[in-house]
């Protein structure tokens, strides 16, 4: 059976000033294209209303396209996961060449360029994009109220004084399960049925394990999903959790959740574990909790 990814966590991203992308299209050939540095979200973002701050950042593929051209170019989230560049310029052999190789990674794309294309033409990421983690299977908990704080104590006549914040919040407690073990492991299960989409792989290269943050946001592909335990604390999370799929299909006014992780979750949380005793390529996250913040919508 075919996997589909219906749920995705999206993490914040800083990107530096100084980052380019370099176009060949009907505006010139070649021109530089300075990216506006601040915070981005892949796709589980606002678009016309991101600010490029943390709490509300930028929607990367929304926010290329404004600065490559609309009219010359388009990027889209594929059902699969993988980012879709198409050009749409008149002019033969647009090519989109990631001059700041940390806007390739952000995509998904392990070459220099995308392109040469004729009209229409288009790439995808040879890779599930970093900072993000896509999967299907899914033990979710749902969100569940949080109180607020409240100091006080009960008299023997049963009045009850004190003092509290009249606040409230949610949380919601996820596994994420079957994720594939590592990238290799993923490639396997996608050669052996094209029309699967297997999550982000559990696990990043071996190189990063002691080390994950490690040219934080610029990290080499492939990207794991541990990966943005570890580099994701205190940062704004936008989350799609079952919708991801009706996201794709009509993207323009999808909702999401913006959350963080929990403390707990950063400090003892996402436990891996065999996701079936004896069987070595599928694992499971378990206690990965995350806190209610906001809910938005991409437009």
């Amino acid at each position: 059976m075919a996997e589909t990814l219906d749920y995705l966590i999206a993490q914040t991203v800083t990107i530096p000033a100084g980052t380019t992308v370099t176009l060949i299209d009907d505006l010139g050939a070649p021109r530089s294209v300075p990216i506006t540095a601040g915070c981005y979200r892949l796709f589980a973002a606002q678009t016309a209303g991101g600010a490029g701050t943390e709490e509300n950042p930028w929607e990367l593929l929304h926010k290329l396209v404004e600065l490559c051209s609309t009219a010359n170019w388009n990027l889209t989230l594929l059902p699969s996961g993988r980012v879709r560049v198409t050009y749409l310029g008149a002019t033969a052999n647009g090519t989109m060449a990631f001059t700041s190789a940390l806007v390739a990674k952000l995509l998904g794309f392990n070459v220099s360029a995308a392109g040469p294309f004729a009209t229409g033409g288009h790439a995808d990421g040879a890779y599930l994009p970093s900072h993000a983690v896509f999967f299907g299977a899914c033990e979710d908990g749902g969100w569940v109220r949080t109180p607020g704080r409240f100091s006080g104590a009960r008299m023997p006549s049963g009045l009850v004084y004190g003092w509290g914040d009249a606040l409230g919040g949610a949380t919601r407690k996820l596994t994420l399960r079957l994720l594939p073990k590592d990238e290799t492991t993923r490639a396997a299960l996608v050669a052996a049925d094209a029309d699967s989409a297997p999550p982000t792989a559990c696990f990043g290269p071996t190189s990063r394990w002691c080390t994950p943050g490690a040219g934080e946001p610029a990290q080499d592909l492939p990207w794991g999903a541990v990966e943005t335990l570890a580099t994701a604390g205190a940062r704004s999370l936008g989350a799609m959790l079952g919708t991801l799929q009706t996201a794709v299909a009509t993207p323009a006014d999808a909702p999401f959740e913006r959350c963080y992780f929990t403390p707990e979750t950063i400090g003892v949380g996402g436990e891996v574990r065999l996701s079936v005793d004896g069987f070595d390529v599928r694992r499971d996250i378990a206690a990965v909790e995350l806190s209610y913040a906001a809910t938005e919508a991409r437009s």
